[in-house]
């Protein structure tokens, strides 16, 4: 009677049928308590959504690695990350070992690997604010299993430096041609000396530690990666937000790279370490590799099928692997450089994807996610429809494509995509988002927070949310209440650039230049390639009469966005106060061609012209202003009224206009 309980549950769950499963699974726990009927029971719950039941039945000391495994996911779901993290770390010894069987995806059914239980694990971390340890875990987590692709996304979101080349290699075990049969589905889920993880070269040599000393129970004992040393130095301290004193880390000395050497391999040196896992300075400009084309792809998978290793997986596993491993690094190489802002670089990974590929609702958000990024909203919007038309009823990414909807201007497909998330997707902050931008575009602050505090009830970690929140309440001058928001939005997420810009725009508008520019350079170091950012830190250097300085930054912010209005009228601006007019008005007249119908432009057109004594352009361009900007008339019609009179400084008598275009 187990063996068919058993099949039951499984055969339930199989048809989504949880309810059903829960039935067989309280049956067959009755009849026998053992660790593999706690675990079905409790996963059953899991599967039908009842969190807390599956809390409750596991919340115990338990030593069973299934029972275990749904008690950390159950943890991570509720917000419980000291519990689940002390769960799983109490038994690393009896899962440290256990490798993912790939070949049959039957024998994986109760058994949870290595890999799964740290992606698990770091994911705990990361909620919980300790980004060291959360790095530790993806990393081996990804070292063991390189198909774990949302453990890639976890840990490029993160911001840390990789080599994808190193990550996307043929892991050693599936050079064996069979798993033993201790591995299959009602085996012990202990892993033997024969497949341990221990035997093969890692793709993280140097950051994987001996298992003997790897991730104590008690997290404080845990010393840091020093390969990533560095780079948690320029990100700063953990948000950290755990009251627990159990999850406090002490302060240690960072430990050589040789106490991470791997006991397979002689260890070289941590140089050839550092080369081998973590990008070099030069690898975000280096030049793409060879998959700039869908036929370019193919044959190079053509190429790698060809290759046959003796005494290793059957050639037709070999060639598949190898196929979809190569696949996996062009995927892998744009989302690596979208997570680093390296825009361009990613844009051509995404679309040198064959074309199967490169028209499926993940590689579509992603293109459109990189062309906001390089603000050319135009595109984006257009890979965003195709998207919609392809699956409408998709969250994931909606409220960038609304943002870029608001940045256009465009009302009507904005009402039209909040009406349409709103009913597809009620429970998703994400169309709550949409709605707020909408009631943003119409000027109407005070819904759109209503619309964001209901998305942020739905899920309070949504830093997008506290983003746009910020926003408004800024939009309002409510000052204080906007930097709580995004200082929320940056505690949830630090590399958020975001936040860091809202922050800085509030700080530049009640005029603290000096944290303005702090918080814009953090800005910067996450996304050094945005236009806007290096003008709004050239704003800083302008308003201190630093002109040389800001000239600077706005001369790069041209450079990466040639399109930019805003650095460009900025380095016209800047000119001017140089009395360099003839580069001023070169500026304009090229800006002029990307905002015609800024009164702006215009009216600094006319005062360069007055200046040069063409009297005829200067009135043109002043009569332009005047019909384009009611609200500046009467200083307008001042510099109309003295056109014979030259000026000493441009800008002197226009004060009030240039305010209402510098923000």
């Amino acid at each position: 009677m187990l063996d068919r309980l058993k099949c039951l549950v499984w055969y339930s769950i199989d048809n989504q049928q949880y309810k059903n499963a829960i039935f067989y699974a309280e049956r067959l726990h009755a009849v026998e308590d053992s660790g593999e009927s706690l675990y079905l029971l409790a996963y059953s719950h899991l599967l039908n959504l009842d969190y807390n039941i599956a809390f409750d039945l596991l919340n115990r000391n338990i030593k069973h690695i299934p029972c275990v495994f749904v008690y950390a996911k159950v943890c991570l779901i509720l917000g419980r990350y000291k519990q689940g993290i002390t769960s799983i770390e109490t038994c690393r010894p009896q899962w440290k070992s256990l490798i993912p069987n790939l070949n049959d995806s039957n024998a994986n059914r109760g058994r949870p690997d290595a890999s799964s239980m740290l992606d698990v694990l770091g994911l705990m971390y990361k909620k919980a604010g300790y980004i060291k340890k959360a790095t530790e875990c993806f990393v081996e987590s990804i070292s063991i299993n390189p198909y774990n692709f949302t453990c890639f996304q976890n840990l490029i979101a993160i911001g840390v430096p990789l080599d994808v080349d190193n990550i996307f290699i043929l892991p050693p075990y599936l050079n064996a041609p069979k798993l033993p049969e201790k591995f299959q589905f009602n085996s012990p889920l202990v892993g033997s000396d024969t497949y341990s993880l221990k035997r093969g070269k890692k793709p993280f040599p140097s950051l994987t530690k001996q298992a003997t000393s790897e991730f104590p129970v008690n997290p404080s004992s845990s010393s840091s990666m020093s390969a990533f040393t560095n780079w948690f130095d320029r990100v700063g301290p953990n948000n950290n937000d755990a009251e627990d004193e159990g999850l406090k880390e002490e302060t240690k000395p960072n430990p050589t790279f040789s106490s991470y050497q791997d006991t397979s391999k002689p260890f070289t040196s941590s140089s050839s370490v550092r080369k081998d896992i973590l990008s070099k300075n030069e690898v975000a400009s280096a030049k793409l590799s060879t998959y700039k084309t869908g036929a370019r792809f193919a044959a190079k998978l053509r190429e790698a099928s060809n290759k046959k290793n003796e005494g290793e997986l059957p050639l037709s596993y070999k060639d598949e692997d190898l196929n979809l491993l190569e696949l996996l690094k062009i995927f892998a190489k744009g989302c690596y450089f979208l997570a680093c802002f390296q825009l361009k670089d990613a844009l051509s990974y995404f679309l040198s994807l064959p074309r199967e590929h490169r028209t499926t609702p993940f590689v579509l958000s992603k293109i459109g996610v990189t062309y906001f990024e390089m603000v050319n909203y135009e595109k984006a919007e257009d890979v965003f429809q195709k998207l919609r038309d392809l699956r409408p009823s998709q969250v994931t990414d909606m409220e960038i494509y609304s943002t870029a909807l608001w940045h256009l201007q465009k009302a009507v497909p904005l009402s039209y995509l909040a009406h349409e998330m709103l009913e597809t997707n009620p429970y998703s902050p994400e169309a709550w988002c949409i709605l707020a931008n909408c009631f943003s575009l119409q000027r109407e602050h005070s819904q759109a927070l209503k619309c964001i505090n209901r998305g942020l009830q739905l899920d309070p970690t949504f830093e997008y949310a506290y983003t746009l929140q910020g926003h408004e309440h800024s939009a309002n001058e409510e000052y204080e209440k906007s930097k709580t928001s995004f200082r929320k939005a940056i505690r949830i997420n630090a590399r958020h650039y975001n936040a860091w810009y809202g922050l800085g725009m509030v700080y530049l508008k009640t005029g603290r230049n000096d944290q303005a520019d702090f918080h814009f350079q953090r800005a910067a170091e996450i996304n050094p390639n945005n236009s806007v950012l290096i003008s709004c830190i050239g704003m800083i250097f302008e308003r201190c009469k630093d002109f040389e300085k800001a000239l600077e930054f706005y001369c790069k912010a041209c450079e990466l966005d040639d399109k930019s209005s805003l650095a460009r009228f900025k380095k016209a601006k800047v000119l001017i106060l140089l009395h360099n007019y003839d580069r001023a008005l070169i500026e304009l007249e090229r800006l002029k061609s990307i905002a015609p119908d800024e009164a702006n432009v215009h009216f600094m057109l006319g005062k360069i012209y007055k200046q040069r004594g063409q009297k005829n352009m200067a009135m043109r361009h002043l009569t332009i202003a005047w019909n384009l900007d009611g609200k500046a008339n009467h200083i307008i019609k001042e510099s109309i009224e003295n056109l014979d009179i030259l000026e000493e400084n441009l800008l002197t008598e226009t004060g009030e206009i240039y305010k209402n275009y510098d923000n």
